[in-house]
């Protein structure tokens, strides 16, 4: 069999108001029938989600999340924390992984950018009215385990590679999306990856492992 395939290039979370419905791509998605999205977001998968994080989200009773960090990542770590408006008690007994997000998300929502607004809540939303089939290149456990790692130094190498961007997150979030609407894709891969450059193993696991998992599946 034959058929087309497009690629649309998401980003997460974004401002309300954002066009990014360009005439190329409202065409594409009226003539799909397809949709694929990376994990599902249904409510069986998010509660599977909290009860993956309540399981493995939090340090051993004793231990905590800056006296993991090595001394030249402290100043980029306090930095992050202040930036977030969180207590420091808020992070402080949860494991690198869970840390990473919180602090990302309380400076995201502090911009008033939004999940809901993101390319993907929008187009799942479109698909299921639409009664389009929808498919996903991973699952949440799949997901899970690149947010999570088993391994403890890979996990602290990907929270210690994101700590200068967490520091300031609307440096870099704005110049993200003006990329993404140019379709820079030089810009966005430095923007969004090049921190990975000096952390080859996580590079590995969080982007070219799963692009080569999902080749087959397209």
């Amino acid at each position: 069999d034959t058929g087309e395939i497009y690629l649309l290039g998401s980003v997460h979370v974004l401002p309300s108001g954002v066009n990014w419905r360009t005439p190329q791509i409202s065409a594409a998605l009226s003539r799909s029938d397809v949709f694929v999205f990376e994990v599902p977001e249904d409510e069986v998968s998010l509660a599977q989600l909290n009860a993956m994080i309540q399981a493995k989200g939090f340090l051993p009773a004793g231990e905590s999340l800056r006296a993991k960090l090595h001394a030249a990542f402290l100043a980029d770590y306090d930095a992050a924390v202040k930036a977030s408006g969180l207590a420091p008690a808020a992070v402080e007994r949860e494991r690198p992984w869970l840390a990473g997000l919180q602090l990302m998300f309380a400076q995201i929502a502090k911009l008033n950018f939004s999940a809901k607004d993101g390319v993907d809540s929008v187009l799942m939303a479109d698909a299921a009215k639409d009664h389009k089939q929808m498919r996903y290149l991973e699952t949440i456990t799949e997901q899970f385990a690149l947010l999570a790692p088993d391994n403890p130094v890979l996990e602290l190498q990907e929270f210690e590679s994101g700590l200068k961007d967490l520091a300031d997150i609307a440096s870099g979030i704005d110049p993200m999306v003006k990329a993404w609407s140019d379709g820079n894709q030089a810009a966005l891969d430095k923007l969004i990856n090049g921190d990975l450059d000096e952390f080859p193993q996580a590079r590995k696991e969080l982007l070219d492992d799963r692009n080569k998992k999902w080749v087959p599946k397209l």
